[in-house]
């Protein structure tokens, strides 16, 4: 039952005056009009935080396939990885009819926020708006292995030959030119997600677009953020949260302040500091999270193994755990060991190497970090650097940049050594270390090694479970044994969720899902 304040301080001058024969009758008014207004008064929406105002709506321009937990709220494609870790079907399911051939079929229950039908027709769509080159869609390399997919991408082909054909209205058919083991992973990324017809080539901060997920973007908030209201074509519950306030928050700090307050029911990151506060609440979740995060050493440290191994062994493991309260080691793959097999960590001593070693002449040594990793993130550089510094007499210099600005500085040039975290958009080895192929736009190690390619070709085509750990073992020694990096180990991510909700759920992808979102009932 909620009573408004306002409410109650009338009902309390009631009582105090009760004896008084006027105002009885003002009384009764108040009890048998006032009071069940406001019991079927609009329940207040259930409120979250982002760390940063999305870039886009738009699914298709989506980077990653999790994090901006906003893009899973509102959009929703064939298939979701579930919190089990395991693929299922979402608004469809698909079927392989040949190695080079997959049907797909869309449920009649999957419908567009205006109510209509999504259709096959939404997911050609989708395909073509990726291979337009001039969209800058950034994860168009995800259909490269369709037929003519790569060509009409690279303006060689029309769109009318891209191996995807319309069946009906609700199926569709794909073609590939090569094996792709992998696509059926692949549904679980945003990019793939259908697009409406209505949709502009650009989505501006302002715009509500029609979308087919549990929820759609009602209004902007004048305060920074979106305000959401349930899609009643789908997920249909008059029990389920209807309405969410999706806020704008950087500091990780104030989310918590925030979330203390009860001003939100859910705070998306708890820097590791404040672990011991809530650590044995019923608020509180850790989870792992598919993740390849590393800190990499620049083209100014290619021709420095020696260095570069130095770095590697320069730091306290266990210190680390400790301060940070993580069960990943650093030195160690970040992945989870299921998907490898006879690797284990970069080879070392109980304790850090003391070394001491000199950085090259005329060297720069900047530690960069990207600031929209939070709190914790700045954290762990400033443990690096003392780390390196007390055992190895290496003194760096630390530099955190707003996160477009520092992208484009690893693109362009970077650093010696840089902190790059690297959300994975499916859950498989081969979605880490494809960023380390020598031609991929995210390679900022610029790694560049032929056999370690070819090997990446191979996990491609191969389906035997056995076989694929065993070449993901020998891409991450190439990786890490020969010291290119400095993996982080397991990332594990830290939530508060108010324990007066369920039907909330997050994957190892960190895909927020909120489609059975409801209030827990109050026994009486």
């Amino acid at each position: 039952m909620n009573i408004s304040p306002k409410l109650l301080e009338s009902l309390w001058i009631c009582l105090i005056v009760k004896r008084l024969p006027v105002l009885l009758l003002i009384c009764s008014v108040l009890t048998t009009v006032l009071l069940p207004l406001n019991l079927h008064a609009e329940p207040e929406p259930f409120r979250l935080t982002l760390f940063a105002d999305p870039s886009s709506l738009d699914p298709q321009m989506q980077s990653s396939a999790g994090g901006n937990y906003l893009t899973t709220l509102i959009s929703r494609g064939l298939y979701r990885w579930n919190k089990d870790d395991q693929l299922e079907p979402d608004e469809g399911q698909c079927k392989w009819i040949h190695h080079l051939s997959l049907q797909c079929e869309l449920s009649v229950e999957a419908h567009w926020s205006d109510g209509k039908e999504v259709t096959a027709e939404d997911y050609l769509r989708s395909f073509l708006f990726l291979l337009n080159p001039s969209n800058g869609a950034p994860q168009a390399h995800l259909l490269f292995d369709l037929k003519n997919a790569r060509e009409i991408y690279q303006g060689k082909k029309e769109n009318s030959a891209l191996g995807f054909k319309i069946l009906s209205p609700k199926k569709f058919q794909l073609t590939f030119s090569k094996d792709d083991q992998e696509f059926m992973y692949k549904w679980v990324h945003p990019a793939l997600f259908p697009r409406h017809k209505s949709w502009k080539r650009r989505f501006r901060g302002t715009d509500t677009p029609t979308t087919n997920g549990a929820f759609f973007v009602k209004s902007v908030l004048k305060s920074g953020g979106y305000g959401l209201s349930r899609n009643l074509y789908i997920f249909k519950s008059k029990d389920y949260v209807s309405k969410l306030e999706v806020l704008v928050v950087e500091s990780d700090t104030t989310t918590v302040q925030l979330y203390e307050s009860g001003k939100i029911q859910f705070a998306r990151r708890v820097p590791a500091e404040l672990f011991p506060r809530f650590k044995n609440t019923p608020d509180f979740y850790a989870f792992p999270v598919l993740r390849f995060d590393y800190i990499g050493f620049g083209p100014a440290l290619k021709d420095h193994p020696k260095l570069r191994k130095g770095l590697m062994l320069g730091f306290d493991q266990k210190g680390f755990q400790k301060i940070f309260d993580s069960e990943g080691k650093p030195g160690c793959p970040p992945i989870p060991s299921s998907f490898f097999s006879g690797f284990d960590c970069y080879p070392r001593k109980p304790k850090p190497t003391s070394q001491k070693l000199s950085w090259p002449k005329n060297f720069e040594p900047t530690f960069a970090y990207s600031q929209m990793g939070g709190e914790d993130i700045k954290r762990a550089v400033e443990w690096f650097q003392g780390q390196w510094k007390n055992h190895l007499s290496l003194p760096t210099e630390i530099e955190g940049r707003e996160q477009k600005v520092y992208l484009q500085w690893l693109r362009t040039s970077p650093p010696a050594l840089f902190r790059k975290g690297m959300s994975l958009d499916r859950p498989t080895c081969l979605a880490a270390l494809e960023n380390f192929q020598s031609e991929h736009p995210e390679n900022y190690i610029r790694f560049k090694d032929k056999e370690f390619d070819k090997l990446l070709l191979k996990m491609k085509r191969e389906s035997d479970p056995k076989k694929l750990k065993k070449l993901c073992s020998k891409g991450l020694k190439k990786l890490i044994g020969d010291a290119h990096m400095i993996p982080l180990g397991q990332m594990h991510f830290s939530i508060l969720v108010h324990p007066s909700y369920t039907g909330w759920e997050l994957n190892s992808l960190n895909q927020l899902f909120l489609n059975h979102l409801q209030k827990k009932s109050v026994s009486k």
